[in-house]
């Protein structure tokens, strides 16, 4: 694979497209594609470092009269040179990122049968499962989906799932593509404590490359977190770049 192709792929059928912003709704501010929430998150820019100062000054006013956060992730390869610095001076603070893995659809085969059954969430009850997983594994509440709870069944572009274990729901994932789209995005990958280390991660991983391949993907991309690195690498994914993530409060 050609990494500096992968990235540019990700760039185009990624970002410019706004796939992967579950569901969020998509604002063109300039030559900045930002996706609206309780964050902001930017998802896409194209502008060179003479605009920086002023576009991000932009940015941080329009965040602070909304009175939300506002996230830029950065990966190794992204432009403008200065941008880093500009962010740091407009008071984002960098937080460790993680690191971009892709793989191509090729060569993907089904896992043999297990007690592991994943079932896609496209009512109430799965829904409730998939919001108990994330909870657990993250710690925290899946925001977006607790606010829109059909919204996240019928979500355009995203296929939401649940992994069960003897009736028991133990894991979790998302799946975004949009149809004619040659890049696909795994996120939301998430597993019980006391259910890891039994093959869940990687069925869930599997069935979504294979839901890939048959919707004509050539690339899945994912971000992977440093637990989550050595099953992907060992299923085909290679690293792509590492990335930055930088936040601005605007209660600060």
């Amino acid at each position: 694979m050609d990494i500096a192709e992968a990235f540019r792929f990700f760039d185009r059928h990624i970002r410019k497209e706004g796939l992967g912003t579950g569901g969020a709704t998509l604002l063109r501010r300039g030559r900045v594609l930002l996706a609206r929430g309780r964050t902001d998150y930017v998802v896409h820019w194209d502008f060179q470092d003479g605009d920086a100062t002023s576009i991000v000054a932009d940015l941080v006013q329009s965040a602070r009269t909304r009175s939300v956060d506002l996230i830029w992730r950065l990966y190794e390869g992204d432009g403008p040179p200065a941008l880093g610095g500009v962010l740091e001076r407009s008071g984002f603070l960098p937080l460790a990122g993680g690191e971009l893995v892709a793989r191509t659809t090729e060569g993907i085969a089904k896992r043999p049968a297990s007690a592991i059954i994943i079932r896609k969430v496209d009512n109430d009850e799965r829904l409730g499962d998939f919001l108990y997983v994330s909870k657990c594994a993250f710690g925290e509440p899946f925001e977006l989906v607790e606010d829109q709870r059909q919204g996240l069944i019928n979500l355009t572009g995203t296929q939401t799932f649940v992994a069960y274990l003897e009736g028991v729901p133990v894991g979790a994932a998302q799946l975004d593509t949009i149809c004619s789209n040659p890049a696909a995005l795994l996120r939301g990958g998430a597993v019980l404590p006391d259910y890891r280390g039994q093959g869940i991660y990687q069925a869930l991983v599997n069935k979504r490359l294979l839901l890939s391949r048959e919707r004509g993907v050539d690339l899945v991309f994912a971000e992977a977190r440093p637990a989550s690195r050595p099953i992907l690498f060992k299923m085909g994914f290679v690293r792509v770049a590492s990335g930055i993530t930088w936040t601005f409060s605007a209660s600060e």
